[in-house]
């Protein structure tokens, strides 16, 4: 069939991969395919992606304004026959009045769209025909149009027979999507990226949690140590220490955010010289040095020296190993890209920390008299330990998880944000460009942005210094959007 010529492709969402990755899209498909292509894509999306490739001998066709009696004739062929109330109305009002604002509204696939799919059985669609503004006076195309974004939610968030309970109800969906969209439109984004979300909150209490969980895994890594070197003091000082140290330097680079993904790449050994493994090495020779237990200027010069050298390889080697993984270009899914980051996280701080609590175990074991194969196996406990906290604090969803935690308590959003966002994806709310969300409608985003919520302040909106609201930014949608 193939060969004869019989067989026809429709891909749809070129805009929806990554802005980089279209043009070598029509390239291979210029190359390769043999067969009928229709591909479907907004019309900027695929104006930007054909300057920089074409596919050859394509026929370009855009999409224009639906004729009255196209829409009325598509709007009958998607209901029973006789269609349920309100819908013969309907139709004969767009063949006799191409001037109302229904017509103006319902002339582009959207619109059209939303109708089909959010009047269902049982719904009275004629209610389009005596829509009011706040006035009283006739409906606007534009009220119209609202009056339809207005309905996503409610049927995107309405279980249908068989299908299992909503993981989240219409008001909880209403709030986060709102919250969302008016911190979007505030930032002038169309893009929701993942990683972003901490600069939606402040810093400090992220700073605090993650110095918090470094205390106590120092005040652990000391218990561990006061099996080797003895005595309750060693540690009480290394939880003392070791968490005001570690804890500072974690919160300070972990708790902020605002980083893109890493993902494991060769080491880059010029990471070795930049500022945060130099300091982080200085830092933890220091407080080596401040533990008892160890006799001796020359044994506390040695501690330092020895837990500094491998704090700065272990800081260098995990810097190092990582790179950017989930931009713009990325082919990961959002979800695929969490994923991701965390197991990255994890591999990288446990090699690094493991390589330098062993050096540091066998220095600490075998200057107090034990054998190497025990000071190995202390050097190995205490790494586990460190190693788990920085796999878990270094990848960049650590910040964005405790972000969600803040929203969930400022706005009410859902605590496990990235699986509110892929449920919401799944029901047509939200798509996928690579790594990012997007609100599939931009008119949607518009709409939730400027709903305010009961209390008149939405929590994911930042303040003016005023107190005020910071105005939208966002640019208006243009006229191909789906």
């Amino acid at each position: 069939m193939l060969e004869e010529g019989r067989i026809a492709v429709i891909l749809d969402g070129l805009d929806e991969i990554p802005r980089d990755l279209r043009p070598a899209v029509l390239r291979a498909l210029s190359q390769q395919a043999t067969f009928r292509l229709v591909l479907l894509t907004r019309s900027a999306e695929m104006a930007g992606a054909a300057a920089r490739a074409v596919l050859q001998g394509a026929a370009a066709i855009e999409l224009q304004d639906i004729g009255l009696a196209a829409a009325a004739d598509y709007l009958t062929r998607t209901q029973l026959d006789p269609p349920p109330r309100g819908w013969h109305e309907l139709t004969s009002r767009l063949r006799q009045e191409p001037g109302s604002p229904l017509a103006q509204a319902l002339n582009n696939p959207l619109m059209l769209t939303l109708v089909r799919d959010t009047y269902r059985a049982g719904d009275d669609v004629g209610e389009l025909l005596s829509l009011r503004d706040a006035a009283g006076h006739a409906a606007a195309a534009e009220d119209i149009t609202g009056h339809l974004l207005d309905r996503v939610l409610p049927a995107a968030y309405t279980r249908q027979p068989g299908e299992p309970p909503l993981r989240y109800d219409l008001p909880a969906a209403e709030r986060a999507l709102r919250c969302i969209a008016t911190r979007m439109n505030t930032d002038g984004a169309r893009d929701l990226q993942w990683w972003h979300i901490p600069a939606w909150t402040h810093a400090v209490p992220r700073v605090i949690a993650t110095w918090l969980g470094a205390v106590l895994a120092a005040g652990l890594m000391g218990r561990i140590a006061s099996g080797i070197v003895g005595g309750l003091a060693l540690a009480f000082w290394s939880g003392i220490v070791l968490g005001i140290v570690g804890g500072l330097l974690a919160g300070i680079a972990f708790g902020r955010g605002n980083k893109i993904p890493k993902r494991i790449a060769p080491v880059r050994w010029r990471q070795l010289f930049r500022r945060r493994p130099l300091v982080v090495g200085l830092l933890a020779g220091l407080a080596a040095a401040s533990p008892a237990g160890l006799p001796g200027v020359a044994a506390r010069l040695g501690a330092v020296l020895a837990v500094g050298v491998v704090a700065w390889l272990g800081v260098g080697l995990l810097a190092g190993m990582s790179r950017p993984g989930a931009d713009n270009t990325s082919p990961l899914s959002p979800l695929s890209s969490w994923r991701s980051d965390q197991a990255v996280g994890l591999a990288a701080g446990l090699a690094a920390a493991l390589a330098a609590a062993l050096a540091a175990g066998l220095y600490a074991g075998l200057r107090n008299g034990l054998p190497p194969g025990s000071a190995a196996a202390w050097g190995i406990r205490f790494g586990l330990v460190a190693g788990l906290y920085a796999g878990f604090v270094y990848p960049q969803s650590w910040s964005s998880s405790l972000a969600f935690a803040q929203l969930a308590a400022s706005a009410r959003t859902p605590v496990r944000l990235m699986r509110f966002l892929e449920d919401a994806r799944s029901r047509g709310v939200l798509r996928t460009v690579g790594p990012i969300y997007q609100f599939r409608h931009a008119r949607l985003q518009d709409r939730l942005a400027l709903q305010e919520p009961a209390t008149g302040h939405n929590p994911c909106e930042p303040r003016s210094p005023t107190g005020d609201a910071a105005a939208p930014t966002v640019e208006a949608p243009s006229a191909s959007a789906k």
